[in-house]
């Protein structure tokens, strides 16, 4: 129903962000990785989230990147794990981490995370394991590893140096 939510962050706890957006405070339950990502109290935010609708309760989750948000709709999708579970186990790993334990079958990763025993984590991995390798890895596709990142600026700020900008331009257009 809500693709995100983008405004004011007023309040965080561990848990949760308040994000006020038209004068109405949205509490987003997010993981640990998405508060170490959110700027400070007053600035503005942008979660991408989801929306929970219980019998007794409307839950907003909300995440800093699509990566962690479609991981989490995958790990909710698990027969066993809710969006408690979900949270944790996204506190504890990053999306890349989540799809490489289901890939390669490490279950003992898992279970780092706050209520995720061994069993759980072997069904995790069970019903994960095809859906991350019939995508491709498209969890860890979604957004390239930070190495790449770190590559990317070290080479454009070398692009930004005149003396080495037209051997490396001529290096870059060379089949490899």
């Amino acid at each position: 129903m809500f693709y995100s939510i983008k405004g004011t962050l007023t309040h965080m706890e561990p848990g949760f962000a308040v994000v006020e957006c038209g004068g109405v405070g949205f509490k987003c339950f997010t993981t640990l990785s998405t508060q170490r990502a959110m700027p400070q109290l007053g600035e503005r935010v942008k979660l991408y989230t989801l929306l929970n609708v219980r019998e007794d309760a409307l839950d907003l989750f909300g995440f800093a990147t699509m990566m962690e948000l479609n991981c989490f709709k995958m790990l909710t999708a698990v027969s066993g794990v809710g969006p408690k579970v979900g949270l944790a186990i996204l506190s504890e790993l990053s999306p890349e981490q989540v799809a490489m334990a289901a890939a390669s079958g490490d279950s003992k990763s898992l279970t780092r995370a706050n209520g995720v025993g061994a069993k759980l984590a072997q069904r995790i991995v069970l019903e994960l394991k095809d859906k991350v390798k019939k995508m491709g890895g498209g969890v860890l596709e979604a957004s390239p590893p930070p190495e790449a990142f770190r590559l990317l600026r070290a080479m454009q700020r070398m692009l930004s140096m005149p003396c080495l900008c037209w051997d490396i331009r001529r290096r870059m257009q060379r089949p490899l």
